[in-house]
């Protein structure tokens, strides 16, 4: 018999296996540069991704295939000009890859531009949240995915994490005056 389990943390049993997961993967400035020379200019010398360039990239980088995604949801068709495509790259990589995330990430383009929001990703992660009905509670904010984690942690461990932070207070409050 095999039994694969997922938890927060190990089962302490004879024979598991912990895989640590970690986010998606994310492009390199490689993969940009080789689209990028891919395709021309438009005839305005604006730089702007074509669908099958968006795919090609995408299948290179999962953290990019979610972020599309979510954006042909919310905007079939849509297509991005070259500094367009380093913000987006730039989120994927302020949140490391994780799904959830780019997700959130991906709704605020109709309120934000890309570079805006990567801007305020760099401060605080409070901007990754959503109204969004179908979605579970627990899964509306980035910040109340890190609570839900952080109440998981046995009163010991988040003593120690405390202990380890380099920064006495709220992290945010530090990082906002920056």
């Amino acid at each position: 018999i095999k039994v694969l389990v997922t938890t927060r943390e190990g089962l302490q049993v004879p024979g598991e296996a912990i895989i640590q997961l970690e986010g998606l993967a994310r492009p390199t400035a490689e993969d940009i540069t080789s689209l990028l020379q891919q395709q021309p200019p438009r005839q305005t010398g604006e730089w702007v991704m074509s669908m099958t360039n968006q795919d090609a990239l995408a299948q290179q980088a999962p953290s990019l295939q979610i972020f599309f995604h979510c954006l042909q949801r919310q905007t079939p068709g849509i297509a991005f000009q070259a500094t367009c495509l380093q913000n987006v790259i730039q989120i994927c990589h302020l949140v490391e890859g994780n799904p959830l995330a780019i997700e959130l990430a991906a709704g605020l383009s109709s309120h934000y531009s890309w570079g805006e929001i990567a801007d305020r990703l760099q401060r605080n992660l409070d901007i990754l949240s959503t109204a969004q009905r179908g979605r579970a509670q627990r899964h509306r904010s980035m910040t109340t995915v890190l609570e839900a984690s952080w109440q998981l942690l046995a009163p010991s461990e988040q003593a120690t994490l405390v202990g380890l932070s380099v920064f006495a207070g709220e992290a945010h409050l530090l990082a906002e005056r920056v």
